[in-house]
């Protein structure tokens, strides 16, 4: 486990946590006040291949630590504060964090750096899947009305452009001039 003291966070054993779980014990409150930070995580403790990040937490701070070594995390500055669901912040490290496509992954990792065990998260995790899913659909639907609206447009206006062509060239092929009139034919001598 990763030395938490450091970053400002007390560690006191496992906790079991989760959210909508009736058996789970409710470890912390609902909502709290984090400090967060902009860093510079070393991808793999290796100074040549850095990545900048702005407004984490020390969670996330204690979390990259474990994953890339104590000095994979360096110019920690302070930027502010946010409000999180505690739990909430601890599913979405687990999530953002999977070094695999499987969550579960991440979850191992979170509950190994942090000493909580995420009873919840499976549950969590399959609501949020399922609310992405029902956004993806949503804003399909939107863009598919979207193109359907501008292609009825074109296609109004492609019409539009054609007669007006298809005129200008029966008005030629008549001999008909930009006032209407018919021109007399060429008076021929021989």
């Amino acid at each position: 486990m990763v030395e938490l003291t450091a970053i400002g966070i007390e560690s006191e054993g496992v906790k079991a946590i989760g959210l909508g779980d009736e058996d789970a014990p409710k470890a912390y409150p609902k909502d709290k006040l984090f400090k967060t930070y902009s860093i510079t995580v070393r991808l793999g403790a290796d100074i040549m291949f850095t990545v900048n990040k702005e407004n984490v937490t020390a969670r996330t701070i204690a979390l990259l630590q474990s994953i890339h070594g104590v000095g994979g995390v360096v110019d920690i500055k302070e930027t502010g504060t946010v409000m999180l669901n505690e739990t909430e912040h601890y599913y979405e490290l687990a999530l953002d964090y999977s070094k695999t496509l499987n969550p579960s992954h991440g979850l191992k990792q979170v509950e190994q750096t942090f000493g909580v065990n995420l009873v919840g998260f499976t549950n969590w995790y399959n609501d949020r899947m399922l609310k992405i899913d029902s956004h993806r659909e949503t804003v399909t639907i939107q863009k598919n009305k979207e193109s359907a609206a501008i292609n009825a447009g074109r296609e109004a206006s492609d019409h539009k452009i054609h007669a007006q062509i298809s005129e200008k060239k029966v008005a030629h092929i008549v001999g008909v001039n930009e006032k209407g009139d018919v021109p007399s034919p060429p008076q021929v001598t021989i």
